[in-house]
């Protein structure tokens, strides 16, 4: 969705939100039974209520004192004045008929999330994980959205899901090289929680490009709800996104989408998800989609009364949802730029689900494509097929040697990374270690974090394989050369 901030936007990222400073209130004076004052708007229309009004016929003419002048003057300065109940719009009348709906509840319902937002929001966490930063956590939350849109999942799940990401990291350290698993385990369990057809273990292995296996993403789905303690009613940014949407009237297709669509720039961002509730995120996100849109005017009394913040509350966050618009174009994260640009998107249901046994069946028969993950993040980074041509130096196998790792050949590169082939005397001392030694490859720097398991072979110049895996070689064996083939993963 490629449209031009309006006018409006620029209004909003400059807007000062300072406030007159207010008159002293003074104590309003008894008032005459006899007589009828006329104040200053809206205290007219209670004074009418309150069933004070001139007599007919009577030709007393109304004083207007300078008590009350300054009085009203003083409430409509401090705010305490209320607006009239008119143009608060009932966006609950249509639904009336809709039991679902439960309108009779749904000011309580969405006063309670308010009350317990705060449960489910995290703190500052990256200084608690040396292995990422924000970086890495968009590159995590961007990829998410590739598959959550793969999957057609249901909105709600991308929310949770970047919820339990969030607060999972937040209480457990977690290596780079699991970043990936966190992620499809969370997601799996958000699915499980929302959705009505919730995607199975084998079709998020699938997804990762088979960087994990089944064992891995079910003890990390453990892993996660024990730590969170199996918490996972929380209110996220669309639960509130639901009800402001409803309540920005207008409202249609494009408001919708353009309000998705900075929301969930900001679910990206970790400053956005440690600085801002989420519903705030949610109220924020509505108004820069107003502004965006040239909707006036740009905030409604209907939107103040249903999302509790001012026009002036708003402006610090939606002014940053509105820089990530504005950067999304230079971002090599294009995830949600994407989702949003589609035309055909105009013509389907945001809340698409898979609603028949049909598509159901059809997921089960065939396996969704890898959706690619960055390399740097990656669980598996190659799967090693090869061999390499080495000759034993420096040692004897011979002869007796000391205990410990000795080098038998150059360094060679693979997967990015540098290696060597190295033999290892087996036993504890130069007594026990006389016949038999091992030969293995193992990574020629230390302090690397990668890890690797291979499959070896050894072979000799004849062509003939002499042995498999790390299991020991005779001390007879010649210095080569030889050439050790080698099979199995690295991560």
């Amino acid at each position: 969705m490629q449209k031009p901030l309006a006018e409006n936007v620029n209004e909003l990222v400059g807007k000062d939100g300072a406030v007159k400073a207010a008159m002293p209130h003074k104590k309003e004076s008894l008032k005459p039974k006899n007589e009828a004052v006329i104040v200053i708007s809206p205290d007219e229309e209670e004074s009418c209520k309150s069933g004070r009004k001139l007599r007919e016929g009577s030709s007393k003419k109304p004083n207007k004192t300078l008590t009350s002048v300054l009085t009203a003057r003083s409430k409509a300065a401090c705010g305490v004045t209320k607006k009239p109940k008119d143009l608060i719009v009932d966006i609950d009348a249509a639904d009336v008929d809709n039991e679902l709906s439960a309108i009779e509840y749904v000011e309580d319902i969405y006063n309670f999330y308010k009350l317990t937002e705060g449960d489910g929001r995290v703190h500052d966490y990256m200084d608690s994980q040396p292995e990422m930063n924000s970086k890495m956590r968009a590159i995590l939350v961007d990829w998410l959205i590739e598959v959550h849109k793969k999957f057609e999942l249901m909105p709600e799940s991308l929310y949770l899901t970047v919820n339990i990401v969030d607060r999972f990291l937040s209480v457990k350290t977690v290596p780079r090289r699991e970043l990936q698993l966190v992620g499809i385990s969370s997601m799996l369990i958000a699915c499980k929680y929302e959705e009505i057809w919730a995607p199975e273990v084998n079709d998020f292995i699938a997804i990762s490009d088979n960087a994990y296996v089944r064992e891995q993403v079910l003890l990390m789905e453990k892993a996660i709800l024990g730590k969170l303690e199996w918490y996972l009613t929380v209110p996220t940014p669309y639960v509130f996104l639901v009800r402001y949407i409803k309540a920005s009237l207008p409202s249609d297709k494009e408001m919708e989408n353009m309000t998705f669509f900075f929301a969930e720039l900001g679910l990206m961002n970790y400053s956005a998800i440690i600085l801002y509730c989420p519903s705030m995120l949610a109220a924020s996100a509505v108004y820069a989609a107003r502004c965006t849109l040239n909707r006036t005017p740009l905030w409604t009394e209907t939107l103040k009364h249903h999302t509790g913040y001012s026009e002036d509350q708003l402006t610090e966050c939606a002014r940053l949802l509105v820089s990530f618009h504005a950067g999304a174009g230079e971002n090599k994260l294009k995830a949600v730029s994407r989702k949003y640009s589609n035309p055909e998107r105009e013509k389907k249901n945001i809340t698409k689900i898979w609603a028949s046994e049909n598509v159901r069946n059809t997921r089960k028969e065939s396996e969704p494509e890898s959706v690619d993950f960055p390399y740097q993040l990656r669980s598996v980074t190659e799967t090693i097929n090869g061999s390499h041509r080495f000759v034993i130096q420096g040692y004897s196998l011979a002869k007796g040697m000391g205990v410990g790792k000795h080098i038998a050949s150059d360094e060679f590169t693979v997967g990015g990374y540098e290696w060597a082939i190295y033999f290892y005397p087996d036993g504890k001392n130069p007594e026990d270690n006389s016949t038999y030694v091992s030969v293995f490859i193992a990574l020629a720097s230390e302090g690397t974090d990668v890890r690797a398991l291979f499959e070896l072979t050894l072979v000799d110049q004849s062509g003939k394989g002499k042995h498999k895996v790390h299991s020991h070689f005779d001390r007879s064996l010649e210095s080569g050369p030889y050439t050790l083939k080698y099979r199995g993963s690295m991560w």
